[in-house]
């Protein structure tokens, strides 16, 4: 469990992680450190995706007429999947993505992650490995270092955190560098685990912003690039000729998806244990059989036995039984 909880990249416990396209995970400030300009594509790479798309949509038309005279023949229209966002994905999926600005590279599986212009803040938010590196932190009570201390030795372990400064002292460095007068003076100083509820409260905070427009609260969803946006995005940014939807709506559609598909998750378990119940069930009569079938060629090799021993007695002569009683 410790070790599942320290980036690949700083070996420390994950910071903000985030996720790459390799699904391995990084802290911000890690993925933002080995960023680098993504180099341009090559004419056969264009080529090829260019290739790619007039396939997908060559098959995409297919299954729709199928589709439909599926439903012409049945004599009922029907949806599958009537909340999806598939339809509408695949409808704006003419508009192009933008093109990759920044490239990173996974440390631990060298796989390159490429993104827009936001570079690593753009990468999607891992919520649930943060969440549970809180806990975790919380309940081993693992010391917070100073950001402070300096030189070759490791940095002490924080006492406090200032609310205006956002950073953790230990009681050497508040001392000398966060001294209780002047402007400083009316500073907060906290203790360390209420400091972390502050960071993880302003990084929500932050997280319910737009990249591009950190005034704003990102309200809509672009299912173009897969990235929740702001009014401002849709109206002057990049993505007003992209297939944009409200960000509720999606939510809720990708949360009934994500239900289904639990359920029917729980349903191959189920029968999967059923199954499995059955095997062992299966081996048990079998192993019954083997020693069933084991007694009975016992008791005929014995059978047998006595048979061919009261046979051999049998043709032996009155001289035979006495050279054999010598």
């Amino acid at each position: 469990m410790e070790e599942e909880l320290r980036c690949v990249h700083c070996r420390g416990y994950y910071h903000v992680p985030v996720l790459l396209q390799c699904r391995h995970s990084v802290c911000l400030n890690c993925a933002k450190s080995i960023q680098k300009p993504a180099a341009p594509p090559s004419r056969n790479t264009e080529d090829a995706a260019a290739s790619s798309v007039d396939e997908t949509t060559d098959v995409t038309s297919e299954v729709d007429k199928l589709s439909v005279l599926s439903d012409a023949d049945s004599g009922v229209s029907c949806s599958s999947r009537p909340t999806s966002l598939v339809g509408a994905e695949g409808a704006g999926s003419e508009t192009q993505p933008p093109p990759a600005v920044f490239s990173i590279a996974c440390p631990k599986c060298s796989q390159e992650t490429h993104t827009d212009d936001q570079g690593a803040e753009g990468l999607t938010r891992y919520r649930v490995l943060a969440a549970v590196v809180d806990k975790h932190l919380e309940r081993s009570q693992v010391a917070e270092p100073c950001q402070l201390c300096e030189g070759a030795e490791a940095p002490r372990a924080a006492q406090v955190f200032c609310d205006q400064c956002l950073v953790f002292y230990c009681n050497a460095c508040r001392d000398s560098c966060h001294p209780a007068r002047g402007p400083l003076a009316a500073h907060w100083l906290v203790s360390v685990a209420e400091g972390r509820a502050l960071l993880r409260a302003r990084r929500r905070e932050r997280e319910g912003r737009c990249g591009h427009h950190p005034q704003e609260h990102v309200s809509m969803y672009c299912l173009t690039c897969r990235l929740p946006v702001c009014v401002l995005c849709l109206h002057h940014g990049r993505h007003h000729a992209h297939d944009v939807h409200a960000l509720n709506a999606v939510t809720k559609t990708h949360k009934t998806e994500v239900s289904q598909a639990l359920q029917q998750l729980s349903e191959k378990a189920r029968a999967a244990t059923e199954f499995i119940h059955t095997l062992k069930t299966i081996t048990d009569d079998v192993h019954g059989n083997c020693r069933e079938v084991e007694g009975v060629i016992a008791a005929q090799v014995d059978a047998w036995w006595r048979l061919c021993t009261r046979d051999v007695l049998t043709s032996l002569t009155g001289s035979d039984v006495r050279e054999m009683q010598r």
